[in-house]
């Protein structure tokens, strides 16, 4: 009788067993079927979007033959990674082959650093399939704003190769404030100076590194409580160095007076500069300089391309950017047929020196105005940083883009609160400032295009999501 309920029980264990291997059989076949289909999802959605929308394979843009070409112009400004990115294309397919390559390699790359980016992302945070899936889908935002002609990454512009470069350097740095290492914080400091020989204007991303570095130490030395009184901190410390800076900046232009000097920054400069003149002016300069000055005050005027003639509603910035686009590349001509007209055919009046001197006196008599022009393009660049504006819902836009906004300043002020991971809101308050000292920079030293102020769009609707699972989580554990 016992050796039968012996058995009996050991058939019964043998049964259990079965069955709890059968659930564990099940479960992680069921666990490899919906990775299958994840990894699936995720590679025909990046397909469908980098190659299959971009029918027109390699797009050509303004700028595209001084790369092509190897011109003295990026180098001179430094843009010397993609050059030398299209040189290395040019070497392996061939002088006949290689511009039709290029969207390849650039969309190859851009789906490649966007898999780790948010790979990364999804397993630090455990988030799960579904999660990841959208957050797959919020990353492509940043490559939307030469929609609907193609993706961006079809284009032979820097910003098809600086996007990329812009999400490797986060992913580094992402990796160091979640404590993966200061080899992490080091790695991103070298990707971002490939950045800068791709996108000089980014200089503000490796400077933002800096200050959210010194952020995530101070946290570390104080705990996690100092949180919001160490960022407050920090941001104070940050306007008196971006005033600093300013007022250095207004000395430094106060210097192109004597200077023939020619740049990118001095030809933006000056396309807002011109907007600022007046025929009161004129009084400022004397001999050539000043009939230039009358010559290109009277064309100003009468194409409506002066501070006057700005629109009064925010929501109109294509007419500002028209007004200072035109001034940039109207300029020259004016300079110069003066001088033919001066001093005859061959001029031999220095028009480099003519339009700095006109730019820095404009500039450095009429500070105010001119901060106030910078000021005026801010917001567009603000909206346009995380949202591609079409011109028939340019409100809704707007209004969508102060929600948004709210939002995340409210999230991170939450996350802040309930003692959250540093790793959850110190990577939104980094895609934050990058959003705010690029847009300010861009305005100052160009005028703001979307083009120049995209790299945080995917970046800024992703940690949105992660912030609101993570208090999500919070609340519902306390």
């Amino acid at each position: 009788m016992n050796n039968g309920s012996k058995i009996q029980k050991t058939d019964c264990l043998d049964l259990r067993r079965e069955k709890k291997n059968n659930s564990y059989t099940s479960i992680l076949s069921s666990c490899r079927a919906k990775k299958t289909i994840y990894v699936l999802m995720i590679m025909i959605i990046n397909i469908c979007y980098f190659f299959l929308l971009g029918e027109k394979g390699t797009v050509w843009g303004k700028d595209t033959l001084t790369y092509i070409e190897w011109s003295y112009l990026p180098i001179r400004r430094g843009y010397v990674m993609y050059p030398w990115f299209l040189k290395f294309l040019r070497f392996i397919h061939g002088e006949d082959l290689y511009v039709e390559y290029a969207y390849i390699y650039q969309g190859v790359l851009s789906v490649l650093i966007d898999i780790v980016l948010i790979e990364y992302i999804r397993t630090k945070y455990k988030m799960g399939y579904a999660t990841g899936m959208v957050m797959h889908i919020l990353i492509l935002a940043t490559y939307s704003y030469t929609l609907p002609e193609a993706i961006s990454s079809h284009y032979l512009l820097t910003e098809s190769f600086a996007i990329p470069i812009f999400l490797f350097s986060m992913y580094f740095f992402i990796r160091y404030i979640n404590g993966d290492g200061y080899i992490n914080f080091l790695f991103s400091i070298v990707v971002c100076i490939m950045l800068y020989f791709t996108r000089r204007q980014l200089i503000v991303v490796l400077l933002v590194y800096f200050m959210v570095a010194v952020i995530n130490e101070a946290i570390k030395r104080f705990g996690a409580e100092y949180s919001f009184k160490i960022c407050i901190v920090t941001i104070c410390i940050i306007t008196a160095l971006i005033g600093v800076c300013i007022c250095g900046y207004f000395r430094y232009i106060s210097e192109w007076k004597t200077s023939g000097e020619n740049s990118q920054l001095i030809e933006a400069t000056t396309g807002k500069a011109l907007c600022l003149m007046t025929e009161d002016d004129a009084m400022l300069y004397s001999g050539q300089d000043r009939e230039i000055y009358n010559e290109l005050y009277q064309e100003c005027k009468a194409n409506d391309r002066l501070l006057a003639n700005f629109p009064r509603s925010i929501l109109d910035y294509d007419e500002v950017h028209r007004i200072i686009n035109r001034n940039i590349t109207e300029h020259e001509t004016i300079i110069w047929n003066s001088s033919v007209r001066l001093q005859g055919d061959g001029g031999g009046l220095d028009l480099y020196a003519v339009r700095n001197l006109i730019t820095a006196t404009e500039i450095c008599n009429h500070k105010a105005e001119y901060i106030s022009i910078i000021l005026r393009l801010m917001p567009s660049s603000l909206v346009a940083s995380i949202f591609v504006q079409p011109l028939r819902w340019r409100m809704i836009c707007y209004i969508f883009s102060i929600a948004a906004y709210i939002f995340t300043i409210a999230m991170i002020i939450c996350s802040i609160k309930y003692n959250r991971m540093k790793s959850c809101y110190l990577p939104a308050v980094t895609v934050l400032t990058i959003i705010l000292c690029n847009s300010f920079f861009c305005n100052i030293v160009l005028y703001g295009q979307q083009r120049y102020v995209v790299y945080c769009m995917g970046l800024f609707y992703v940690y949105d999501l992660v912030m609101i699972r993570d208090l999500w989580k919070s609340i519902y554990d306390v």
